[in-house]
């Protein structure tokens, strides 16, 4: 056996003297014994009881005595039976790579050819599932395995079909062959889920499923008008990126990181293009930018309130520059008040970064940031409320005749005309250069509940 970390790492774990008996054994005590038994019968056992999530945390010893079990059955012909351990371990154990120094050749082709399948497939990172197995006593290569369903919601009139196979109610369960298949879960009023699992042999696969709720076609037209679409030439080619169309005086907010360049901006909006778009205030703590757009008033959504932790959200966005779409989420980590940007689960597509995201009912929770993350919209309103300042100051300055960026000061007249502005009036022309840094401090609330 040549020497690798990985086998150290066992070794590390194994306790001089006598060892306790199987039932007590650790992980890597039976990945020990393992490969020090003559017998396969009892070294393949001896494996599957190692690779039990039942014994403790997946971690990387777990990997360890999967790849084991897996080299076993493929060193003794068993290629089929190998291979589909090795695409489970792909699917909940990715982050532990085959030791390509210790594992024989067969093998490490075997999981090449496993993980690229079950990229393709989709991974395990979505709260609307959870996945647990009940494990076999002892191991046996041949034994049928079987999928067991349940629900976080009991009431759910949920169906769960398997790739023609047959069908499984909550609560019941459907005896199949080892192999790995394709699951549809489906119930009425919630957004149908698509899985691909690994039924192994003797051992039970629990699947318990917490469906999102289906986006109805009236919130998303209700959602809708509010997405505008940045463009720029870049390169030669056009690009696109999302934004939010904000009821402060033709504001747009977007992520910083979806635009390229700040010059020679144009937002399409449903009341028209505008071009010489400026940028009217960042953040990049927040991964923020507010552009001033001039447009005339447009619809726009109410914050969202009583957000939770783990709630549904969507994000609405123009993939490239194609037609809008919709993508379901999760909140991971919400903190009430949010202190800074919150993480999404499972991620959403790269091509909604910029988009608005939102509850079951269209109210808005924030900007989407990134693939995985949301800056909450009460963290933009002040950068909203900066913006709103500038356009404030623009205005005042007579648009083309003057000096078209002059601070007015943080009187009182001042914050009444930046409150009319977040309110709606004033649209501004669509000229004028990039603003110059504001000083002073305004406080403007959001009249109506909208932004």
């Amino acid at each position: 056996m040549r020497p690798n970390h990985m086998a150290r790492l066992v070794a590390a774990f194994t306790l001089v003297g006598a060892g306790p008996l199987a039932a007590q054994q650790t992980r890597e005590e039976l990945i020990q014994d393992a490969r020090n038994e003559f017998d396969e019968s009892t070294r393949l056992d001896l494996l599957s009881r190692a690779a039990d999530p039942g014994l403790g945390v997946r971690d990387s010893l777990w990997a360890v005595g999967v790849f084991d079990l897996a080299q076993n059955l493929i060193g003794s012909g068993q290629t089929a039976e190998g291979a589909l351990w090795l695409r489970w371990e792909a699917r909940h154990g990715r982050r532990w790579a085959i030791d390509r120094a210790y594992y024989s050749p067969s093998t490490v082709a075997a999981y090449d050819q496993a993980v690229p399948a079950v990229q393709t497939e989709g991974g395990t990172d979505s709260p609307d599932i959870t996945t647990s197995w009940r494990w076999p006593d002892r191991f046996d290569a041949n034994a049928s395995g079987s999928l067991e369903v349940t629900t976080a919601e009991r009431s759910l009139p949920l169906t769960v079909s398997v790739e023609g196979r047959g069908t499984v109610e909550p609560g019941g369960s459907l005896t199949l062959a080892p192999a790995t298949y394709q699951i549809v879960a489906e119930a009425p009023g919630f957004e149908t889920l698509r899985v691909t699992r690994e039924i192994l042999p003797g051992a039970a696969t629990v699947l318990e499923f917490d469906l999102a709720p289906e986006l109805s076609t009236a919130t998303r037209e209700q959602v809708a008008p509010t997405l505008v679409t940045i463009r720029y030439v870049q390169g030669g080619q056009q690009v696109c990126a999302n934004g939010l169309m904000t009821r402060a005086g033709g504001l747009v907010l977007t992520a910083g990181s979806a635009l390229r360049q700040n010059t020679g901006l144009s937002v399409v909006t449903t009341s028209g293009t505008y071009r010489d778009v400026s940028v009217a205030a960042s953040d990049a703590g927040l991964d923020l930018a507010v552009l001033r757009v001039g447009a005339s008033q447009q619809p726009t959504l109410s914050p969202a309130s009583g957000v939770a932790d783990e709630e549904h959200a969507w994000s609405l966005f123009r993939p490239g520059c194609g037609d809008a779409t919709s993508a379901h989420t999760r909140l991971s980590g919400w903190r009430s008040p949010p202190a800074g940007p919150v993480g999404l689960a499972p991620a959403l597509p790269a091509g909604a970064s910029g988009s608005p995201l939102f509850d079951l009912n269209g109210a808005l929770i924030g900007l989407v940031t990134g693939p995985d993350r949301v800056a909450p919209i009460a963290l933009a309103q002040d950068l909203l409320a900066r913006a709103a300042q500038d356009v404030v100051a623009a205005q005042a300055g007579g648009g083309g005749g003057g000096p078209p960026w002059v601070w007015i000061g943080a009187g009182a007249a001042a914050v009444g005309v930046a409150a009319a502005v977040l309110a709606g009036g004033g649209g501004g022309g669509g000229g004028g250069g990039p603003p110059a840094p504001t000083t002073g401090s305004i406080t403007v609330t959001f009249p109506g509940g909208g932004l």
